[in-house]
């Protein structure tokens, strides 16, 4: 995600926690290996879609999973502690 690339993933566990199917990539069900290469094959021929993805990815990813955000939140569970 933050390579600012589209994902493509399948609905498990909490891949599909962290995607929102069509707005920061795509989710396919398990073991739907048709519908996997045809979103990708999709996604290749859509630059808009994908840069749209991509740039969603990223933006999600740096703004809830950075390190500084994991950072951030020890602190205030270290401060709401103290």
């Amino acid at each position: 995600m933050v390579a600012g690339k589209a994902i493509v993933a399948t609905r498990t566990g909490q891949v599909a926690e962290v995607i929102q199917h069509g707005e920061n990539g795509i989710l396919v069900n398990p073991g739907d290996v048709g519908a996997f290469s045809d979103t990708i094959t999709l996604l290749l021929k859509d630059q808009l879609n994908r840069q749209r993805l991509g740039r969603n990815a990223r933006r999600q990813a740096v703004e809830q999973h950075s390190w500084e955000r994991y950072a951030q939140q020890l602190e205030e569970i270290y401060y709401g502690l103290l």
